[in-house]
């Protein structure tokens, strides 16, 4: 005989939690996003950041500014700036600007994550972003196989996600 004063689950109970559980499990774990999508949203905020500092620094220095990528391959893409007070972009002789209390000339996206030299943007001094000849486009930018989007509107040089 089981004494009536001992406590427990029954095997009810215990399968009714098990039926919740699953459920939660198979909503919610597809939503969360995993550490390489943590990586790839990092990537995209730093190329924003790095186009937003290359406008910023067009205009401070009244100078062609571009981003380019980097090596192929590396995950990077750089900054440089005009080194003579050429009329366009395609006359310029590009220096390395790096990024702000770094060393090096390359700025990081992060693995798998690089946009071809078709992407290369450039700002005027105005702050605009130009073509190689010094008209103004808007650009569209994609990293990581479309997993990164980043617009630059031509006529301000605003940029932004998406």
């Amino acid at each position: 005989m089981i004494p009536r004063n001992q406590r427990g689950f029954t095997l009810v109970e215990m399968a009714a939690v098990l039926v919740v559980l699953g459920v939660l499990a198979a909503v919610l774990l597809p939503r969360m996003p995993g550490v390489g999508g943590f990586q790839v949203r990092a990537g995209g905020d730093r190329l924003v950041s790095g186009l937003r500092y290359a406008q910023q620094q067009a205009m401070s220095r009244a100078r062609y500014v571009r981003v380019s990528p980097g090596d192929p391959g590396s995950g990077a893409f750089r900054i440089g700036r005009c080194a003579s007070g050429a009329q366009r972009p395609a006359d310029c002789a590009w220096e390395p600007l790096p990024p702000p209390g770094g060393n090096g000339a390359h700025w990081t996206l992060g693995p798998g994550l690089a946009f071809g030299a078709a992407d290369t943007v450039y700002f005027d001094p105005l702050g605009r972003s130009v073509d190689g000849d010094g008209a103004v486009v808007d650009r569209g930018l994609s990293a990581g196989g479309g997993r990164v989007s980043v617009t630059v509107l031509g006529e301000t040089g605003h940029v932004r996600d998406g």
